[in-house]
């Protein structure tokens, strides 16, 4: 993805939006098509379900823009990508749950996307703040441009698919199958994230208490996740990675005290296989890149994992790259499962490599 930075003196909030391109397969017309995501630089210092985290003057150095400011650098940053090339898919990313934002603030930045030209809107809520109301005031500006909507759910969906299975009756998933219904009924597109090997360990162990190799166990509850998510959920689609370190994160820190190491790319690419050889519906296979770069992505190589920007790269670790770039570019379930084998068995034949799978 390529961040666009800078200022001009026609556009003074060029530098408070953050913007990036990048070819997308659209699982639903069946082509590659242009990606843009814009994030909008929303919020007073506290997440969307009140956790004090930093505020937005911590990262624009300045007061938090009004909602009149908001808008008119969205149009500004919807105008610079109209120069470059038609939009396709629009990712509004306000930095938590866009229906959280109040309703008018979010209406105006719907109709001003829609206006331009995009033929799909991504955002993403909690399942607490979908509501009949809200979904339905997104639409009518929508439909009335013919802009479908995909809304991606934030939510632990590893621990829900835990939950699930030990307790069946828990609220958390009776709040995500409404939510599901909710959206179904407007025609929207649902999906759910996954992420191998998760953030907090420790909640693994304490499921796991005789727990001896954390790898099976991430496996196979992000395989219950995804399943979970089709299957009981009854979602469209998946947005399946890894769990990346951030700088400046909690996790970071658990890093750096080498309590918590990234999955390995075999495991990646085996929770792939493994779900594709089960589902028939989309399941997207996320980049291991973000514009403020991770400090450790998956590797074969190290079980600390590789800088993002590392192009010191082991051999194996090319070879898995290439594998996810090419299914990321035509979600061929079938060419990817062959090429799956090959690289199973040429990394099974790596002493070192051996290891870490």
């Amino acid at each position: 993805m390529l961040a666009v930075n800078g200022t001009t003196a026609d556009d003074p909030f060029h530098a408070l939006i953050s913007e990036g391109d990048c070819g997308w397969y659209d699982a639903y017309e069946q082509r590659l098509v242009r990606f843009t995501h814009i994030r909008l630089p929303y919020g007073d210092g506290l997440d969307w379900r009140g956790v004090v985290h930093v505020p937005q003057k911590s990262f624009y150095h300045m007061t938090p823009l009004s909602h009149a400011e908001l808008c008119v650098a969205f149009a500004h940053s919807l105008m610079r990508a109209r120069r470059q090339l038609p939009m396709h898919t629009l990712e509004i990313d306000n930095d938590g749950s866009f229906l959280a934002m109040p309703k008018d603030l979010q209406r105006q930045i719907v109709t001003s996307a829609a206006v331009a030209g995009v033929r799909r809107l991504v955002v993403s809520s909690y399942p607490e703040h979908v509501s009949d109301d809200a979904v339905r005031c997104i639409m009518h500006e929508l439909a009335q441009h013919g802009v479908k909507l995909t809304v991606r759910i934030i939510d632990d969906m590893h621990e829900n698919a835990v939950r699930m299975r030990k307790i069946r009756k828990a609220h958390t998933c009776q709040v995500l199958l409404q939510t599901v219904k909710t959206l179904h009924a407007y025609k929207v597109t649902v999906g759910g994230y996954v992420f191998i090997h998760q953030a907090q360990p420790s909640r693994i162990l304490y499921l796991y208490p005789h727990m001896q190799d954390y790898d099976v166990v991430a496996r196979k509850e992000s395989i219950a996740a995804v399943n979970a998510l089709f299957d009981y959920y009854g979602m469209d689609e998946v947005y399946l990675s890894s769990t990346c370190v951030a700088q400046g994160t909690n996790l970071e820190q658990l890093w750096l005290q080498g309590r918590y190491e990234p999955p390995s790319l075999s495991l990646v690419a085996s929770v792939l296989a493994e779900v594709l050889a089960r589902h028939t519906k989309p399941v997207h296979l996320l980049p291991f890149r973000n514009e403020a770069a991770f400090v450790a992505i998956p590797s074969n190589h190290s079980r600390s994992g590789v800088h993002q920007d590392d192009v010191l790269l082991h051999e194996h670790d090319i070879w898995f790259q290439k594998l996810f770039n090419d299914y990321r570019l035509t979600m061929n379930t079938e060419e990817f499962m062959q090429e799956y084998g090959v690289r199973c068995h040429d990394v099974r034949h790596c002493s070192f490599c051996n290891l870490l799978t």
